[in-house]
């Protein structure tokens, strides 16, 4: 066996195979493919299943070849060959998170960020701890009675910012609203106005506004209802929260 060995050694010497194997061993340079590159083969994989999959985020998990891809808001993962595409949720047990949610709350928080300032109603909070975006419906009793307590969020810290979601699409009131409030010199004031009349708050129409992009967003966030919440971290929360009870969830 130790001559047998010793004969094989030897032909791998005198062929110079030994010396490029243990090169490949030892840099990878032969055969490793870079980052840059498995992404890309992933993405062409992720495309045969999505063909409109343009700009797939891929990056890493946990779990020791498996990949995360997110497209616009779904999360998918992907084997490290690419042969496997699977949805669902990943969970870690031991720190009690949802990987996945997490996931499209990054995504969320990227496509809110999008949104030019200048285009949002925002009520600044003085000592800031949190920033949240509403997506708000005037005509949506549950939006009335958020604004309501628009001091309280404030107070504790949080600085609300809107977004317009008419529910009732184009050619609706909520949409006539929407656009006036939002065209107003001081939409600050309009949508005080608006809120609490369930009105236009005074402001007429105008040919540019930010309504349509806004309300084709909250589409492409998946939202269907309104207010609903879109914190700093991406995180998506439905429906009407009281002031103590959104901060207690931000700091959480």
């Amino acid at each position: 066996m130790i001559a047998a060995s010793r004969r094989m050694g030897g032909l791998l010497a005198a062929t110079g195979l030994g010396i490029a194997l243990i090169l490949t061993f030892y840099t990878g340079s032969a055969t490793a493919e870079s980052s840059d590159e498995r992404d890309a083969r992933l993405t062409e994989q992720v495309r045969k299943l999505i063909p409109k999959a343009e700009d797939p985020a891929i990056r890493s998990t946990p779990v020791d070849g498996i990949f995360e891809v997110v497209v616009d808001d779904q999360v998918l993962y992907i084997t490290e060959k690419g042969r496997y595409i699977f949805a669902g949720d990943m969970l870690d047990v031991e720190e009690r998170e949802n990987l996945s949610e997490t996931a499209r709350g990054r995504g969320r928080s990227e496509q809110v960020a999008k949104l030019d300032d200048d285009d949002l109603i925002t009520y600044p909070a003085e000592e800031e701890r949190h920033r949240v975006t509403i997506f708000t419906d005037i005509d949506c009793p549950y939006c009335q009675r958020l604004h309501e307590k628009i001091e309280a969020y404030n107070e504790r810290g949080i600085t609300v910012q809107y977004a317009a979601f008419p529910r009732a699409g184009k050619d609706s009131g909520a949409w006539d609203k929407a656009v006036a409030v939002w065209c107003a010199d001081d939409r600050g004031a309009a949508m005080d106005r608006a809120m609490e009349e369930g009105s236009d708050g005074g402001g007429e129409a105008c040919d540019s506004h930010p309504v349509g992009d806004q309300l084709d967003l909250a589409g492409e966030l998946g939202i269907r209802g309104t207010p609903t919440i879109v914190a700093d971290g991406g995180q998506m929360i439905p429906g009407f929260v009281p002031p103590e009870k959104l901060a207690e969830a931000l700091e959480e």
